[in-house]
């Protein structure tokens, strides 16, 4: 039999596929990894949006144990959603983590260490990597360094974060991933949102506006998601800025600036977006023909649904539902 099998990748985000599989690159930039099969099982699909998030779909298992060590040479945000998974991560030599099903997130801020894969242990999940370009661009204003510093981060691995809002959203990530999906707003948007649920758990977040900073209390946050909740279970209607508004008992001026520091969009393009994620599941999960559908998410038109549609997701809904039951 043989022994451990050890890679020494350098950095963290340099990928284990790169030397235990075979890579697969396509036109349109995506990598896709077929284990060697006298050593690994499975596949890896990768996606990458102008070095501000990488994404995998993992599904491989180690006929051997494997032992990566890494040196982070880069900060950068980690988000894991395993289905099935058994990692050891030994850190700078003496904090040692194990890594199972579930949701994990960490900062990496220049971390060494090593991460033991188990054999024959299905590896099966999604892992998002959000860089600092990324980071620092376009979500800085909604999370700053003090709302995820290394601490709140830590924190966070210890805790339980299987909840289901946070696996719907991982769950979208990987469908989109597995019917061809490229629409960089669609998976912006869902990491966004992974984010802003994970950082909802502070006790204060602050978020900045244009030349000042507007505090967000649990209780602003609160009233955020009430208002969000109210939109997702309306879709088939037209809510008004006025109605969410006293529903959550605050200003239309207010919510509307809570709101779009929080989703980094209006309501109104909030809205769309939840219309196009309840078209995906509903595509995915009934028979129901388009028309139907658009109906049900607030869009009269069909030929108007299937426009808004694409242009979200970067696919027609007739493709995607051929693609889903492919």
């Amino acid at each position: 039999m043989q022994s451990n099998i050890s890679v020494e990748t350098g950095d963290h985000i340099a990928q284990i596929e790169n030397i235990l599989f075979k890579k697969f690159a396509k036109p349109n930039g995506d990598n896709y990894f077929i284990g060697n099969k006298d050593i690994v099982t499975g596949h890896i699909k990768q996606l990458s949006f102008r070095e501000k998030i990488f994404i995998e779909q993992l599904d491989y298992k180690f006929r051997y144990p494997v032992s990566k060590r890494y040196h982070t040479q880069v900060p950068f945000i980690e988000l894991l959603y395993f289905d099935c998974a058994k990692i050891v991560n030994r850190v700078n030599s003496f904090v040692e983590t194990s890594i199972n099903a579930g949701i994990h997130i960490y900062l990496n801020t220049g971390d060494a260490g090593e991460l033991v894969f188990l054999p024959d242990i299905p590896m099966k999940g999604i892992r998002i990597i959000v860089y600092e370009k990324f980071y620092n661009c376009d979500l800085k204003q909604r999370f700053p360094y003090d709302s995820l510093n290394i601490d709140n981060v830590k924190q966070f691995a210890n805790e339980n974060h299987s909840n289901p809002e946070l696996q719907l959203i991982f769950s979208q990530i990987k469908k989109g991933i597995e019917l061809g999906i490229r629409s960089e707003l669609f998976y912006e948007s869902k990491v966004s949102e992974l984010l802003f649920l994970i950082s909802s758990k502070n006790s204060h977040v602050f978020f900045q506006t244009q030349n000042h900073k507007h505090r967000l209390t649990n209780n602003d946050l609160s009233l955020v998601n009430k208002a969000k909740s109210m939109i997702d279970n309306n879709l088939s209607r037209n809510p008004k800025i006025n109605t969410i508004a006293k529903f959550t008992n605050i200003s239309p001026a207010k919510l509307q600036l809570d709101f779009q520091s929080v989703f980094n969009c209006t309501i109104h393009e909030y809205v769309q977006k939840a219309r196009m994620s309840e078209a995906l599941r509903m595509i995915e999960n009934t028979d129901a023909p388009f028309y139907k559908i658009a109906k049900e998410v607030g869009c009269k038109n069909p030929s108007r649904f299937a426009e808004i549609f694409k242009f979200t997701f970067g696919v027609l809904p007739s493709d995607y539902r051929n693609s889903h039951r492919k």
